[in-house]
């Protein structure tokens, strides 16, 4: 559980970024927000997918994936989750069969739908469940 957040910290601790000398308030706000947007596609693109490939001695770094977050507008499941480049999958069975998102899908108003993020080496988060009753 300790990976991703010791890159986070490490990122913080030895790196001082621009942001950071920004005086103006909401200046510094949008600039932070754009440093951390490319810290969450470094890490979803690039360290994420070495920790996947990482061994020594039959050891595997097992870190922690994010969650999906999902909602339906207009009949269309909409998901996302923290890390952009992050796989997300669903299932609209149960479980028996899973399926990549990668724009939104037309669903069924009498559907459960299961939602996860895959890592490269087939490992996968906790399950989001999101019951489509009502919009």
């Amino acid at each position: 559980m300790i990976y991703p957040r010791l890159i986070a910290v490490a990122e913080r601790a030895w790196h001082e970024d621009n942001w950071e000398k920004i005086e103006n308030k909401a200046q510094r706000n949008k600039a932070k927000h754009t440093a951390w947007e490319e810290f969450a596609n470094r890490l979803g693109k690039k360290e994420l997918l070495l920790m996947d490939n990482y061994h020594n001695n039959g050891n595997s770094i097992h870190y922690r994936l994010p969650m999906v977050g999902a909602k339906v507008v207009n009949g269309k499941l909409i998901a996302n989750t923290e890390y952009p480049a992050v796989k997300i999958q669903y299932s609209m069975d149960n479980g028996s069969h899973w399926l990549d998102y990668s724009t939104p899908v037309k669903i069924s108003h009498d559907k459960k739908v299961l939602l996860r993020t895959s890592s490269s080496n087939n490992r996968y988060s906790r399950v989001t469940q999101l019951d489509i009753g009502q919009e």
